[in-house]
Formats: C-alpha cells, structure tokens, sequence
C-alpha cells in the first residue's frame, strides 16, 4: 500500500460516483467515465497508485 486511508475512502467513493454517472447518462464519454471511475474504486480497494510507485511516493503515514 502506498496511498492513505483518506485517499482510499476519497478514491472508492469518487470512482463509485464516476460509475453511476455514467451509467445513467447518455454521454458520448461513458466508457471513460466507467474507465475512470473503476480505476479508482480498484486504487480504494487495494490502497495502491501505480503513479505512486513509479515515482516512489508512499502517503500511508501522511496525516491530513
């Protein structure tokens, strides 16, 4: 793991929203969307970033 707990709740829930978005809506950019918000319930659930660890940042001890 690699991200914060904050970060994690703040992932799930912002993907989750980006998911429902785009479910309901007719957009032309609903697969992005899906896209988007799955990759971020995915870094919730396992508390890592892939960005993160290319650039070798860990936030799990970063209070705030």
């Amino acid at each position: 793991m690699n991200i914060s707990d904050n970060e994690r709740i703040v992932s799930g829930l912002v993907g989750a929203i980006l998911v429902g978005v785009a479910l309901v809506g007719g957009r032309i950019g609903k697969l992005l969307l899906v896209a988007a918000g799955v990759a971020l319930v995915q870094r919730g659930m396992r508390g890592q970033c892939e960005w993160y660890r290319q650039l070798g940042v860990d936030r799990r001890h970063v209070k705030g």
